[in-house]
């Protein structure tokens, strides 16, 4: 990965924050919208990206950018304003739900291709997440109204 792509990848997913919020009608954050970024974040990023479908420890990914776990944390959160397991989460999450809407697959195996291998405790984290479960949305009784439901945090 070059420096330019990895910088790119976190000012993208920052941007999509800020956008996110807006259309929420939430207010933006205090800290300056682009700061310093670390390429490792960047590279972490792209590889979180190709490899939602894999099962991975933080200190895997981390170890992919050449940092500690704690280090790691540490900057990506500060740097993408959500912990790395809550980006992780969402990124499989809005997978699913685009793969749902957009093709036929099974249930079992959406959540395979989201990097769960457990359809039940995928179902139970999607509804957590969206307030509706998998089936619901496959079914298309959660409609158009599922993606303006506000996201928990």
């Amino acid at each position: 990965f070059t420096y330019f792509e990895a910088s790119t990848a976190v000012h993208f997913h920052r941007l999509e924050g800020i956008l996110l919020r807006l259309s929420e009608g939430s207010a933006l954050p205090e800290k300056p919208v682009v700061s310093r970024s670390d390429p490792r974040i960047g590279r972490a990023l792209i590889y979180a990206q190709k490899n939602l479908s894999q099962r991975f420890t933080v200190g895997e990914w981390a170890q992919f950018v050449g940092l500690s776990e704690s280090r790691f944390s540490h900057l990506f959160t500060e740097q993408m304003n959500e912990t790395p397991v809550e980006h992780l989460e969402r990124l499989r999450l809005e997978r699913a739900y685009r793969l749902l809407v957009q093709t036929n697959l099974k249930i079992g195996e959406v959540a395979s291709q989201c990097g769960y291998a457990n359809i039940h405790y995928f179902s139970n984290r999607f509804a957590q997440y969206y307030g509706v479960r998998p089936s619901a949305v496959r079914s298309g009784s959660a409609g158009e109204r599922l993606m303006s439901l506000p996201k928990p945090r």
